[in-house]
């Protein structure tokens, strides 16, 4: 509030002295047109200037129009009027559309100075390309330097990749139909990477291999294909990249040490990034504010919260003004180790520093409050979003949500996920594994996989690792009817757990088949009722736990062609549940696997 008072002073100040210059000149103005009228005698010299009596009166009117009208009022800068100015300039814009607007922000502020938010990357790379279109195909803005007028064949392979279907966009390299170039395999990665489609962008690097486009030929390529390994966590298939770059010629660059500092920071090892750091500087390479970033993010993951504020101060003496990431870095490094209050201090120094902060520094803090077991402290950190002009997106509602999961309030973690959606902000797949971890921690599982089963809803795919702790977790609390609904989820995402869980599994499926037996035996509907309670979000679906184990079972078979078959004995089980439950049918295609894996021996092939 100091700041805009004192901003709306000043320009109040500033228009009101632009009203007297423009008075003045126009009394100037006025003041030499009736002294040249007066004293100019007679119409002669007035002819000699080729000057008439109402082009005097024309001339004389039309500064009033253009100078004497009343300027704009210096509007409170408030959201509005910074997306109407930005509509206006971007509008201005229209003819060179290719030029970058430093307005183009989504970030608006209390302060009328304009901070451009930062869009690199810590590694360096910088974000241009805003527009992406990954569920239709690449939109055409992705590629600024591609033509208009592309080749069906070039847009037919783009659209086939990005929608995931390698092996057609693949064949259309191989029939020849189309030949990527190097700046296209470039601008591939770029989007793959910036989207998080890690295993997408790998299997495009495989493939560049038969291209002729890989190993990397330009410092550019290399660095995005170690950008790449770096976010996937394969440190060493990154410094295979920056070997293949030295044995080539190829010399790194700057933002080539800040991709391989970075991918040490993503796999924990401060050591290394501090040897890298080391190298580079013995190549006279200088390091830049990413750099230092880097290195900070590298000591805040190890826990080194001492060497990060000293490479910070080393940044300083080095004439490098910290920014947003390393504020960021910095703080996270406090959290970490369980220093809220000299986080808040870097917060503070920040703010002082005429830094703003941006969504992931106020996430950061949450993560800060969440891991000190502070839910109201992060509570108040999340409104002070709203105090600085910004929209809470999803990482911080993800941070609040996990900062309520560690303490323990689920029904809290509840509420928040339910704001975000009236928000109209739409959760991934972490969000959903903090609200469903918030139920697991007070031993809740039925309201955890109604959260698991929500995802279906919002057609949002988990990650393999969530389910398998799932189900990791309800093998180990004997909860056979909740395993059976990850299962069910599974299948409707196309998933099926690791082959070395299918042996504990389908034994629980033979004991809960057996269960529901029994239970159907005791009182006559209970089987309906309680089938209808096993997938109750899944009533589409006709298999039942015995169906599962069947098909469970198949599958197995078809990974085990040329090893040992593990699971005989847990296929016996199942043939016997069957039988208990008076599953004729079933029993019979049970026992025909069995004397299939009979056949087959302890160590033949198919």
């Amino acid at each position: 509030s100091k700041y805009l008072n004192t901003e709306i002073r000043f320009l109040t100040l500033v228009d009101s002295q632009r009203r007297k210059r423009h008075d003045i000149s126009v009394l100037r103005k006025y003041s030499s047109l009736s002294a040249s009228s007066n004293s100019g005698g007679d119409m002669n010299e007035l002819s000699k200037n080729s000057i008439r009596k109402d082009q005097i009166s024309k001339k004389s009117h039309e500064p009033q129009k253009s100078v004497l009208r009343e300027p704009p009022k210096r509007a409170r800068f408030s959201s509005q009027n910074h997306n109407a100015r930005d509509d206006a300039r971007r509008n201005n814009r229209n003819e060179n559309p290719a030029t970058p607007s430093p307005f183009l922000t989504s970030q608006k502020h209390l302060s009328p100075r304009r901070f451009t938010p930062l869009h690199h990357s810590r590694s360096g790379a910088s974000n241009t390309s805003k527009n992406v279109s990954l569920g239709g195909g690449p939109s055409r803005r992705i590629y600024p330097g591609r033509s208009a007028d592309s080749s069906p064949e070039s847009m037919k392979f783009f659209r086939t990749l990005f929608q995931g279907d390698t092996a057609t966009a693949f064949a259309y390299v191989e029939k020849g139909s189309y030949k990527p170039s190097e700046s296209d395999l470039n601008e591939i990665l770029t989007v793959l990477c910036r989207a998080r489609r890690l295993t997408l962008a790998m299997s495009v690097i495989n493939e560049a291999h038969k291209w002729n486009l890989m190993p990397p030929t330009s410092v550019k390529t290399g660095t995005i294909v170690i950008d790449v390994y770096g976010k996937a966590r394969l440190l060493t298939r990154a410094f295979e990249t920056y070997e293949q770059m030295m044995n080539h010629g190829i010399e790194p660059n700057a933002i080539t040490y800040n991709a391989l500092i970075s991918a040490c920071a993503r796999s924990v090892n401060a050591q290394l990034a501090f040897r890298l750091f080391a190298v580079m500087r013995a190549r006279g390479v200088r390091a830049d504010k990413f750099t230092y970033g880097a290195l900070i993010d590298a000591c805040a993951k190890a826990g080194l919260v001492e060497h990060a504020f000293q490479i910070a101060n080393v940044m300083s003496r080095s004439g490098i003004e910290k920014d947003q990431t390393v504020y960021s870095a910095l703080i996270d490094a406090c959290g970490r180790c369980g220093a809220v209050n000299r986080a808040f201090l870097v917060f503070e120094e920040m703010k002082r520093a005429g830094v703003f902060p941006n969504l992931v520094t106020f996430a950061v803090l949450i993560d800060c409050c969440g891991d000190a077991l502070m839910p109201d402290l992060a509570f108040e950190v999340f409104r002070e979003i709203k105090h600085w002009n910004l929209k809470p997106n999803v990482i911080a509602y993800t941070s609040l949500i996990d900062a309520c999961a560690k303490y323990g309030w689920p029904e809290r973690a509840e509420l928040v996920f339910d704001d975000m959606i009236k928000s109209g902000i739409i959760p991934n797949d972490v969000t959903f594994g903090a609200l469903i971890d918030a139920w697991i921690r007070v031993d809740d599982y039925d309201r955890a996989l109604d959260v698991l089963e929500a995802m279906v809803k919002f057609q949002c795919r988990p990650s393999a690792r969530l389910l398998n702790a799932l189900i990791s977790l309800t093998h180990s609390g004997r909860l056979f009817k909740n395993m059976f609904r990850v299962l069910l989820v599974m299948q409707q995402f196309e998933m099926w757990p690791p082959a070395k869980n299918y042996a504990p599994i389908i034994e629980d499926l033979a004991i809960f088949s057996r269960e529901i037996a029994i239970s159907n035996q005791e009182s006559n509907g209970v089987l309906a009722e309680d089938e209808n309670t096993t997938g109750e979000s899944h009533r589409t679906l006709t298999m039942s736990p015995l169906d599962y184990g069947i098909w469970l079972s198949r599958l197995g078979l078809s990974n085990y062609v040329h090893e040992k078959f593990p699971f005989g004995s847990s296929i016996k089980h199942l043939a016997d549940a069957a039988e208990f439950c008076g599953e004729a049918e079933k029993a019979r295609e049970i026992h025909q696997i069995i004397e299939y894996c009979d056949g087959l021996g302890s160590a033949s092939t198919l």
